[in-house]
């Protein structure tokens, strides 16, 4: 399949009212109350231009998307691979969209040893793509960036979607064949808006450029991008709150237990959580709150 990786923005001329919306009647406008701020188009390029700055990588490896099951999707449907392996219980629309396209799917199956969670040798069990989900939920087994460049030698491709690592904050080698994505819906605590983005090989972002929406996410997401890209700590002082309400509960819990970003698994069924069971071992993933309120995640 051929692209035309030349693809830009429409330019409009300048000057003309038109340049920031067709609708030009200013009553009806002002009438919209606070709805009259979406009156322009979403200034995306800026807000690129922010990441790129803040994450310190080239426009050329960087894309954004409204949510990262819209880059998967577009990966899916423009990497060509006819077989790709997944860890167990990674994110289930990886499975659905590979079982939509017919592509072959290598389950990599995770146990339990007793001490930790572990996987089947990824290298062994072959394909052509590799799917990972780093941490991986529920189990937090976390690939290393040697593993990943290790990996990329073995796979066409190797998508990382590292939806629990901090999205301000990027310190990855850019590698020809390996995808990082990372969402703003966990850490970033914004479900609702919206936000991704995708580092990669620019061979990889162009293709992906091809299909993207001519404004990849609306004007309140550019706003909530340059609020938190301003104010990073507060990621880390939320992070640091989950920390302190893990150890609260692995202090009481007598039990199997794994912290990873802003969810524990324990090996216990006195919490709320989603049930996971590997080797007939149960375990609860459970999502952490800050330290005041972490008491309100067991069972009473």
């Amino acid at each position: 399949m051929k692209f035309d990786t030349k693809r830009i923005r429409s330019k409009y001329t300048t000057g003309l009212i038109s340049f920031k919306n067709e609708n030009t009647n200013d009553i009806f406008k002002n009438s919209l109350g606070q709805f009259s701020r979406y009156s322009i188009y979403p200034n995306v390029d800026n807000v690129r231009k922010l990441l790129c700055t803040s994450l310190g990588v080239s426009s050329n490896n960087l894309i954004l998307s409204a949510g990262s099951e819209e880059i998967l999707k577009n990966l899916f449907l423009i990497l060509d691979y006819n077989s790709i392996q997944i860890l167990e219980h990674s994110f289930e629309l990886g499975f659905y969209y590979n079982r939509l396209l017919n592509k072959k799917i290598i389950t990599n199956c995770v146990s339990f040893d007793g001490q930790r969670f572990v996987y089947s040798d990824i290298g062994k069990l072959g394909g052509d793509a590799l799917y990972l989900v780093s941490p991986h939920c529920p189990t937090g087994i976390e690939f290393t960036a040697d593993q990943i460049k290790s990996y990329s030698r073995k796979f066409k491709y190797v998508i990382v979607d590292e939806a629990y690592l901090n999205p301000t904050i990027f310190d990855k080698p850019i590698i020809h064949n390996v995808i990082y994505i990372r969402t703003f819906s966990k850490l970033g605590g914004v479900p609702g808006l919206r936000i991704a983005y995708s580092i990669a090989h620019k061979n990889i972002i162009d293709k992906l450029n091809c299909i993207r929406n001519s404004y990849e996410i609306c004007t309140h997401a550019t706003e909530y991008l340059q609020y938190i890209f301003n104010n990073k700590q507060l990621i880390v002082d939320n992070i640091n709150e989950y920390v302190k309400c893990y150890n609260l509960l692995k202090k009481e819990i007598n039990s199997f237990s794994v912290h990873c970003a802003n969810f524990a698994t324990f090996k216990s069924s006195n919490l709320h959580g989603k049930k996971y069971k590997i080797d007939d071992n149960e375990f609860t993933r459970v999502t952490l709150t800050d330290s005041k309120n972490y008491e309100n995640l067991y069972y009473r």
